[in-house]
């Protein structure tokens, strides 16, 4: 496996579209999607970073809502869980990348159990629901919602 993934990356060229650095065989990097090991858009350094901020900033952005527009927006996909080869949150799961000879994991840093974070994805899955009515008062609601799951760090 080493060896295909080595010479997969040793191919790798162009610009990682989010730093523009040159991509080469040290800052290359070969994902996996769909149990497909292939080059990726992204240099290390970048998608690590990514790995490290996705699922805070997602859910920065549910929780920090400028009106009702950008909130639907936010609560249309679920907080990830894994890093993604493109901006659509939920297709194109990394589930595993390689680079520099090692193995890592697509699975985002988030800093609660697996289970609280199902918990806290069913509330925004409801509060997602419940914007169709008219009445709804999704400020309210919202901030319950940061109250229960003690996300207050995450409030700008």
């Amino acid at each position: 496996m080493d060896l295909e993934l080595e010479k997969i990356i040793k191919d790798t060229s162009g610009q990682c579209i989010i730093c523009f650095d040159e991509m080469n065989a040290n800052n290359g990097v070969v994902c996996c999607q769909n149990k497909v090991w292939s080059s990726n858009k992204y240099c290390i350094d970048c998608l690590e970073y990514y790995k490290n901020v996705m699922w805070k900033n997602h859910l920065s952005n549910v929780v920090n809502p400028d009106c009702l527009k950008s909130f639907k927006r936010s609560v249309n996909n679920p907080l990830p869980y894994y890093l993604t080869s493109d901006t659509m949150i939920s297709n194109n799961i990394i589930t595993d990348y390689y680079n520099n000879g090692k193995i890592s994991s697509g699975e985002l840093v988030i800093p609660f159990s697996k289970e609280k974070t199902i918990q806290i994805n069913n509330d925004i899955e409801f509060i997602k629901n419940k914007i169709v009515d008219d009445d709804f008062d999704y400020i309210s609601e919202l901030h319950f919602f940061v109250e229960r799951h003690g996300l207050q760090e995450y409030k700008k």
